[in-house]
């Protein structure tokens, strides 16, 4: 089974450290810097946790931060609703960054489209291909079983869907045919929607539809490069935010349950090939039956 160096992201990953603090001296140049970002909010240099603001023309501070203003600098990019409530209450969707009760960074919604988090998802997308397909075929089921199943749904497909399921039975059928049921690049070139629908109809995964439109949602932004965070105008959307966080639950909740699926398969696999070794043993010769000579007659070398 693939192996691939998952990570779950931190604000440390994707704040904003090169922070500009609020001046005194240098009030008209921090006024404009707030007006160019469009942000109300300025960090202050001489005072941990604290802050100055931006009203109409002047700031006001220095303004003691709240629980509801800021994140801690290890705390997960992706939590309940109470970090989207905190984004939402924040004047231009900015939140400040802290560790060890000092500012470090700020973090914007935007930052949700880094490269950093589309690669990170991308990485865990893949592990999740890879785990379905190893599930399905744990379960016994081959490309044949695929190309059947492709065939029974093909009258119902839409026409824009036709046409990609021809050309996956087309190539799904060639490589059956040039390659044993045994190889370990079993059930590729199957799109990931189609094999989830499979899995789902053989009672290997239970998803919801909903799911797996989110599913396939998420997986086409993310292996397009595409801006999660849409922008709105001149700012960004909060609302694509939202929708990212719900499809971004949708996948955890669906990854568990693959993981948690794919062990018991595991689990089952391991425990009858160890049965079977077990009953071959009934044709040893028991004088055999010490130390490596019963390994070499058994690896018959």
């Amino acid at each position: 089974m693939a192996v691939i160096e998952l990570k779950n992201l931190t604000f440390r990953d994707i704040m904003e450290r090169d922070l500009i603090y609020f001046d005194s001296g240098a009030l008209a140049e921090c006024r404009h810097f707030c007006q160019l970002l469009k942000i109300s909010y300025l960090p202050n240099l001489l005072k941990p946790m604290s802050y100055y603001e931006l009203d109409g023309e002047y700031f006001k501070g220095p303004n003691q931060l709240q629980p509801e203003q800021y994140v801690h600098a290890d705390e997960l990019i992706f939590q309940d609703k109470d970090l989207l409530e905190k984004f939402q209450a924040s004047p231009h969707n900015v939140i400040f960054v802290v560790d060890h009760q000092h500012i470090v960074g700020v973090v914007h919604i935007c930052d949700y489209n880094k490269p950093v988090v589309l690669m990170n998802y991308y990485a865990y997308l893949l592990d999740f291909e890879h785990k379905l397909r190893d599930l399905i075929f744990l379960r016994g089921l081959r490309n044949e079983d695929m190309i059947v199943y492709l065939r029974q749904i093909l009258p119902q497909a839409s026409a824009s869907n036709k046409r990609r399921i021809e050309l996956d039975i087309e190539r799904a059928s060639k490589r059956t045919e040039q390659e044993d049921a045994s190889t370990p690049g079993h059930l590729q070139g199957f799109s990931i929607h189609d094999l989830i629908h499979f899995a789902r109809s053989k009672n290997l995964l239970d998803i919801e539809k909903d799911d797996i439109n989110d599913l396939r949602e998420l997986r086409n932004s993310i292996m397009h490069g595409l801006d999660v965070v849409e922008r709105s105008g001149e700012l960004f959307s909060f609302e694509s935010l939202e929708l990212h966080f719900r499809r971004i639950f949708t996948f955890v909740k669906c990854y568990r349950k693959l993981r948690v699926k794919l062990r018991k398969a595991v689990e089952e696999n391991i425990r009858l090939s160890n049965r079977l070794r077990l009953q071959s043993l009934k044709d040893f010769d028991p004088a055999l039956l010490n130390g490596s000579r019963l390994m070499w007659k058994y690896l018959d070398l």
